[in-house]
């Protein structure tokens, strides 16, 4: 089924839409629920609410995939060289926790073994870097995802791109779309995957 959408540039008065719609995208992303550790009602809407924030204050390059007068997706990305740079890194902390002990940590410790781990993988070369980008649940596998990635790709005017990923699905969709695979790396029990169009 093809959807008649328009993809067009975040109005800054849909940032609480965007992040709605983002947070139900991510409900149950494996990342989301390792660092919330829930994929409840509750904790999407804990989510929420922290992204009405980053949409309202820092939406950077965010694009909306528009169905009728309807949200349906959204894409991210921002100029970068180097997303964690000032980052605290510790490689005998980091080595120290294994991957099941990390479970057991408090929510802020999960995060910084997640933030350690991805600056273990920064791109320090001038890129654009995606994230987040989704679509709602139920418009999932219709070509919405592709058709904000064929956007962006017209945007980036040659510019390399990088981003990560925790899903082996998600990884074969860059794939197919010209990143190639960096690395992978073991993030709170599951597999990350860092990928770069050049």
């Amino acid at each position: 089924m093809v959807l008649d959408l328009e993809i067009r540039r975040m109005k800054p008065s849909e940032a609480i839409t965007v992040a709605k719609v983002d947070s139900y995208a991510y409900q149950n992303d494996p990342l989301t629920v390792a660092l919330i550790q829930s994929n409840s009602e509750k904790a999407r809407q804990t989510r929420e609410q922290g992204l009405i924030q980053m949409y309202t204050i820092n939406p950077q390059e965010t694009y909306v995939a528009v169905h009728g007068d309807r949200i349906i997706g959204f894409i991210r990305s921002f100029p970068c060289t180097g997303l964690f740079k000032e980052l605290a890194y510790d490689e005998g902390e980091y080595e120290q926790v294994t991957s099941k002990q990390v479970w057991e940590l408090p929510a802020d410790l999960r995060r910084k073994w997640w933030l350690m781990t991805m600056k273990k993988h920064d791109l320090q070369t001038p890129h654009s870097h995606v994230g987040p980008f989704g679509v709602l649940p139920e418009y999932q596998g219709k070509g919405i995802g592709s058709m904000l990635m064929k956007d962006y790709f017209e945007r980036l005017d040659g510019v390399p791109s990088y981003l990560e990923t925790f899903t082996s699905v998600n990884a074969g969709f860059y794939v197919k779309r010209g990143y190639r695979l960096i690395c992978k790396d073991s993030v709170l029990g599951m597999t990350g995957y860092w990928l770069l169009r050049e």
